[in-house]
């Protein structure tokens, strides 16, 4: 028995099915113009608009070299600071010196303490600032780090003169942050 509702499909298919194999040499039957499934956007669109600026402004996070300059002085500052902390290290303390230590006042020994923290964080917080400004984000704190490695005492205090002299070049150049 035959199905009706396979007649009424017969009867409704006007188009030549989807695939047809023809012989050789015959021309292909033409396609119909196909709609696109879906919007496909074009490139254009998505782009950036370009921005013009009046030659004697720059823009925000526009490419400069004093933050360049600055984070070379704060990778320079943290590495003058590793280098004192690996000399400091490296020496072995004489029988004086283990005397000299026992019979120090508490007040010497905190304050030593702390010269060596603030050294050593120093240096790692110059390494910060200088990534900071190497990438040109957040202006506040490569600055920040730049005054705190400041306390980073170095080999003959040039660790603290090229931290203030970052500082000194990340102010002036503040526009090129993009924050």
């Amino acid at each position: 028995m035959a199905d009706p509702g396979s007649d009424d499909q017969d009867k409704k298919r006007t188009q030549p099915p989807p695939i047809e194999f023809v012989r050789p040499g015959e021309p292909q039957p033409s396609q119909p113009p196909q709609q696109p499934v879906a919007w496909v956007p074009r490139p254009e669109e998505f782009q950036r608009p370009t921005y013009t600026a009046p030659p004697s402004q720059t823009p925000r996070g526009a490419p400069g070299r004093l933050a360049v300059v600055a984070a070379v002085l704060l990778f320079i500052s943290g590495l003058l600071g590793l280098l004192l902390t690996f000399s400091i290290l490296m020496t072995v303390p004489t029988i004086q010196d283990y005397y000299n230590i026992t019979n120090a006042s508490s007040a010497d020994l905190a304050q030593s303490a702390i010269e060596y923290i603030l050294m050593f964080y120093g240096q790692a917080v110059a390494f910060v600032g200088g990534a900071m400004a190497i990438q040109r984000k957040n202006w506040r704190l490569a600055f920040a780090c730049a005054a705190f490695s400041v306390l980073g005492l170095g080999v003959l205090l040039l660790s603290s003169a090229a931290s203030g002299l970052a500082m000194v070049f990340l102010y002036m150049g503040r526009r090129e942050f993009t924050s």
